[in-house]
Order: C-alpha cells, then sequence, then structure tokens
C-alpha cells in the first residue's frame, strides 16, 4: 500500500496534478513578473559533463534565459556551450505556478547519501521572487528517493527545451569522438 501511495505522488508532481491542499500557492503573477529567477546548476557526474544548468530571469516582465553544458573533454574553445533566449511571459508564469504548487519555496535540501555516489549529478536548485529567496540542493539526481527533485530539474528543462541544447552537445561529441550524454 504504501508504495503504491508514493508511486501516486510521484505521478501525480510529474503531471502536476497533487491533491488538493498538497501545496498552497503564495505567489502573485504580479510578483513573478517584476522580479524574479528560477535556476539549476548540476556538478559532478560520470559522463564528462562537468556541469549543466538553466537560469530564468524576469525583470518588468521581460524572460530572459540560459542554457549551459560544460564538458572539458572538447576543445577549449567548444568546452562551454551557451543558448540565450527569451521566454513567453504566460509560459514563464505557467512554469513558476506549477512550481509554486510544488511548494517551491518549502522544498527542503534531499537527504544525503548514504553510500559513495561520486557517479552521480550532484544539483543546487535556486528560486528567488521579489525579496523571498530559497535554495535546496540535492546530492545525486538519479537516486530513487531523489525523484521529486528529478522531477523539478524536468519541468524546468522540457519548460525551455533544454532538449536542444543536448543536442548541440552530441553533435559536438561525435565530432570529437566523445560518448554523448543525454
Amino acid at each position: 500500500m504504501k508504495k503504491t501511495r508514493v508511486l501516486f505522488l510521484i505521478i501525480s508532481f510529474i503531471i502536476g496534478a497533487l491533491p488538493q491542499g498538497w501545496a498552497e500557492n503564495v505567489l502573485s503573477d504580479k510578483e513573478i513578473l517584476k522580479v524574479s529567477q528560477l535556476s539549476y546548476q548540476a556538478e559532478g557526474g560520470f559522463s564528462g559533463v562537468q556541469s549543466y544548468g538553466v537560469i530564468l530571469s524576469c525583470v518588468n516582465g521581460q524572460v530572459s534565459l540560459l542554457k549551459t553544458i560544460h564538458d572539458p573533454r572538447f576543445p577549449s574553445d567548444k568546452a562551454i556551450l551557451r543558448q540565450i533566449g527569451h521566454m513567453a511571459t504566460e509560459d514563464y508564469l505557467k512554469l513558476w505556478n506549477t512550481l509554486d504548487r510544488h511548494g517551491i519555496f518549502k522544498t527542503a535540501n534531499a537527504p544525503k547519501p548514504k553510500m559513495d555516489i561520486m557517479d552521480e549529478f550532484t544539483v543546487r536548485f535556486h528560486a528567488k521572487v521579489g525579496e523571498r529567496h530559497h535554495q535546496f540542493d540535492v546530492y545525486g539526481i538519479s537516486r530513487p528517493e531523489a525523484a521529486r527533485y528529478f522531477s523539478l530539474q524536468k519541468l524546468i528543462d522540457n519548460s525551455v527545451q533544454m532538449q536542444s541544447l543536448w543536442t548541440v552537445h552530441n553533435e559536438t561529441a561525435k565530432k570529437f569522438g566523445q560518448t554523448a550524454r543525454q
């Protein structure tokens, strides 16, 4: 029974349909559009990629986006891949409202692993709206007990189309004979 409930909550979280009262919305669209920032930075891992991340910033309704992947196996002029862009205000608000429902400002650090996970990425999330600021860390984002945090990362990635930068990375990896990561 307990596994069924956990599975239900994970699936609900992924599709954005948490049970009523799970997390209360505390952010207004006006606050979010005035000044806000959302980011994550992943470091470590076994793939050869040193780090990757996303930064979304909004000031007075203008949403800016930066996606990066740092792969030191590539020549120095290609080691850091970046995509700079913008996001539609409606999509940005939708992302924030979903994150607000999931309690982004109440999320604690993930429990530290009980064994060595040097081959896993450590991810630091950062959320800021106005004066409200929150940060939390996840050691080993791929661990089953980190599924909730992995879902947050995927929600952000899907919203900013992070896959497009991974495609560029994979094409670059093929060009230089490296193994691609996705």
